[in-house]
């Protein structure tokens, strides 16, 4: 049997324990590639969930420009027919004013002519 030296006690050592030592090295190494396997898959599907929400992005943002566009687009229309709507409005009143002022004016000339023309009715007869 083949004695080795230990450098930290510097006594003898036998072949057993070298193999022991090499046997709890391999049962470490196989620990250490399965956690690096698991850790490998894990980095890959939380890639693979970093592509699917990055596409997410991409096509929200792609949305949000298009409603840009379109919030803008409604605010040119809306710059465009504010003034229309308000001379329309405006002129509304004025209408409205106009017909106030014609509808009293006509019923005060019937009220007057109302009269006049039943007291000349029997003045003439």
């Amino acid at each position: 049997m083949i004695l080795l030296v230990s450098y930290p006690t510097l006594e003898p050592t036998s072949e057993s324990y070298w193999q022991d030592v090499a046997e709890e090295r391999r049962l470490a190494l196989v620990d250490t590639l399965k956690k690096n396997e698991e850790l490998h898959q894990q980095l890959e599907e939380k890639k693979a969930v970093i592509k699917e929400k990055e596409a997410v992005i991409q096509d929200l943002t792609e949305e949000n420009e298009t409603l840009r566009e379109m919030a803008k687009q409604t605010e040119d229309i809306l710059s465009i027919l504010k003034p229309i709507t308000e001379d329309e409005e405006n002129s509304g009143s004025e209408d409205k004013i106009v017909e106030d002022a014609s509808s009293s004016s006509s019923s005060s000339h019937t009220q007057e002519e109302g009269p006049t023309s039943s007291q000349e009715g029997p003045d003439s007869s």
